[in-house]
This record gives structure tokens, C-alpha cells and sequence, in this order.
């Protein structure tokens, strides 16, 4: 591609305000063409890079040369780069034995408390600070939820208060390290956020149904554990319009986040369950390895679904732990995690005790995205 565009300017130069000689090119023509071609070239190139000004910038730079072993440079860097993981990881084993003390304290050992459920964060006390980009209070915490959850169940409000109890320890971190740590934040089972520094109530996210800290990368890579997920979408008329665009946009963003370790499922929650077909068009009831290709055939038939009956969640809830039970049989699972997220605009049958059955010790997670009418 280079040489027909060199080609081109050449052309354009040799046509501008050069006569050729009618009895031919003499050796000096020759000379004063190379250098008319050589002068036109670096003006076009000066032009395009301004190279000398950039030259005359790093001329005026005060500089030294040093040679290098790039043994030795490797080593360095390294060992630096390992001191950073190291002192990284001193702050989160800090915050850590933190979360198991206050976990144990609080959580476990106490019932819900009466919470103030929104940060009030004195907005005196914020400033801005160009490493976070905002407004930010250095001493205060705050926390955020999705919208589909709940902040009068007593799991919420017990996290809502003993996370609070972690600003000590983010403070503490912060002291420790100023300029390797910018953000700290941690999240619980039941999508309760914790973040420090404090930021006013309109965290990006909160409020919509997306965000839910439990599906951000940086909480399912931190877990480590590969997972078996089945997602169910609510199919009855309701769904019709957003709520069904909702979902769909949600389980893109689950199915984005899943790795090749996983392994994934859909049932479509009618008066029957609705599976994926496969090439015979034949319905698959077992779970599939999360492979790109698996991911981008079940993003296209969400994509394409379409609500049109009552749902009956008791028999797709009893489908999705026998397409756990069934897969695990002939080894179709991460043998890890399972866990079921179920869309739905919240007219859901009463169906806790087939869920009591079927997950008695509740080794499965159940998480029901509830989808709110505009």
C-alpha cells in the first residue's frame, strides 16, 4: 500500500512548477530534480509531523545515556512490579481478615438492624480529586444496590451495616499505600456494594437493573470458581416490550463474562419449558461449555425470543436442577458453583416450596432479577 501512494506523490510533485527539457533529461537535470523531489518531501513531511519543532522541543530536554544489561533491566522491573502485587496484596489480606471479623460480629451473631437507607454523605466533606475523576469524601464509605433488590430484607439491611464497619480498614490502606491504591470496594452475596472513597448517591449503575455487583468481573474472577449457570426468562405476556429487553441486554452481559471453564443453560419459563434447539432442532436439556461459539447461539436465540403464554414456574424451576442433575451425570458441569438467575417483572407464581425440595441444603444460588415497569 505504501508504494502506489509514494508513486502518487511523486507524480503530483513532478507536476508541479517543474518544466521537463524538450531534448531530454541532461545529468544536471537529473541532480536538480532529486533535489526539487527531496525539498518537496520533507516540507509535505514537516507539514504532516511537525518534526522540527518536535526536535528543537527534545534538544531542549536535559537528558544522559547509560547503557543498559537487559538482564539486569528485566530483573528490576520485576522485582518492581512484584513489590507492588506484594504490597497490593498486604492491604487485601488486611481488608479481608476485616470482612471475616466484622462477617462473624454483625452478620451472624445479631439481627437485621434498622439502617439509614441512603449515604447521606455531607456534601461539605467532598472534594474533588483528580485520581478518582469526582467528588469524593476520604471519610465516609457508601454503598449501593440494584434496583431489583430489596433494601427492607433483613440479609440487605444486616450488609447495608456491617460493611460500614469496613471504613476503618479502607482508611487504614489508604494511609498505608496513598498512591498505589485509588479505589477499595467490596460485595456481598446479596448485591450490597461497599465503596471508598464515599461518592454521592448517583453511582453509575445504580437505580437500573444492569448493574448488580455479583455479575462485574472483578467479583466472578475474584471467586475463582468455575460455574454452571442456567438462565431462565419469564415468558408469560407481561414481559412483552422493555421488561424482555431488559433481560435480554442483562443475560448479554453474563454471558459476556463467562470463560471457557464455565458452563451455561437457558430455559424459557412457559406453560412448558423452553429450551435451545440444537441442529436437528432438537431441544437441549443438558448445560454447554461457555465456548464463544455457545455464547453467541444463546445470545442470538435470547435475542429472538418472544413472550406469548402463562409461565409456570414450578415446572421450569424443577427443569433447571434436572439439567444440573443430568449434566453432572456424564460430566457436562464445572462440578463447582450452580447457580439459576431467573428474569421476571415480578408477577412470579409462589413457588418456594418446589425451591425447598429440589435445593434443600441451597447449594444452588437462586437469584431472581426482578424487571420494574417504567
Amino acid at each position: 500500500m505504501i508504494f502506489p501512494f509514494l508513486m502518487l506523490v511523486l507524480l503530483h510533485l513532478l507536476s508541479v512548477d517543474y518544466v521537463w527539457a524538450e531534448d531530454g533529461i541532461t545529468s544536471e537535470d537529473s541532480k536538480t530534480l532529486a533535489r526539487f523531489i527531496s525539498n518537496r518531501l520533507q516540507d509535505n513531511f514537516e507539514q504532516q509531523t511537525k518534526f522540527r519543532r518536535l526536535k528543537e522541543e527534545y534538544n531542549g530536554l536535559d537528558y544522559s545515556f547509560r547503557k543498559w544489561d537487559i538482564a539486569t533491566l528485566l530483573s528490576d522491573l520485576a522485582d518492581e512490579v512484584q513489590n507492588k502485587f506484594l504490597r497490593v496484596r498486604k492491604c487485601l489480606i488486611h481488608l479481608r481478615t476485616r470482612v471475616q471479623q466484622q462477617y462473624q460480629l454483625e452478620y451472624q451473631t445479631t439481627t437485621a438492624r434498622i439502617v439509614n437507607r441512603t449515604n447521606n454523605i455531607d456534601t461539605r466533606e467532598m472534594l474533588y480529586s483528580n485520581k478518582h475523576r469526582q467528588n469524593v469524601s476520604f471519610t465516609e464509605s457508601s454503598f449501593s444496590t440494584p434496583a431489583d433488590v430489596s433494601l427492607n430484607g433483613s440479609k440487605v439491611e444486616k450488609d447495608i451495616f456491617w460493611t460500614s464497619n469496613l471504613k476503618k480498614s479502607f482508611m487504614e490502606n489508604r494511609e498505608e499505600e496513598p498512591e498505589l491504591i485509588i479505589w477499595q470496594y467490596f460485595c456481598t452475596e446479596n448485591g450490597v456494594l461497599r465503596l471508598y472513597p464515599a461518592i454521592s448517591d448517583d453511582l453509575e449503575g445504580k437505580g437500573t437493573v444492569e448493574y448488580d455487583c455479583r455479575f462485574q468481573p472483578w467479583y466472578i474472577e475474584g471467586d475463582g470458581c468455575p460455574r454452571d449457570i442456567i438462565i431462565a426468562f419469564d415468558l408469560s405476556g407481561s414481559m412483552i416490550g422493555w421488561p424482555l429487553e431488559m433481560a435480554q441486554n442483562t443475560a448479554s452481559q453474563i454471558l459476556k463474562l463467562m470463560s471457557d471453564n464455565d458452563f451455561v443453560g437457558f430455559i424459557g419459563i412457559s406453560r412448558d419449558p423452553v429450551y435451545i434447539t440444537d441442529g436437528d432442532n432438537k431441544p437441549v436439556k443438558l448445560l454447554s461449555r461457555a465456548t464463544e461459539r455457545t455464547k453467541n447461539t444463546m445470545n442470538s436465540f435470547i435475542r429472538n425470543i418472544e413472550p406469548s403464554e402463562e409461565a409456570n414456574f414450578d415446572k421450569a424451576i424443577n427443569a433447571a436442577f434436572d439439567m444440573f442433575d443430568e449434566s453432572e451425570k456424564i460430566r457436562k458441569s464445572a462440578m463447582c458453583q450452580k447457580v439459576i438467575v431467573i428474569f421476571s417483572d415480578g408477577t412470579i407464581q409462589n413457588c418456594q416450596e418446589t425451591l425447598m425440595k429440589r435445593n434443600p441444603n441451597k447449594d444452588v444460588q437462586v437469584f431472581l432479577k426482578v424487571i420494574h415497569r417504567m
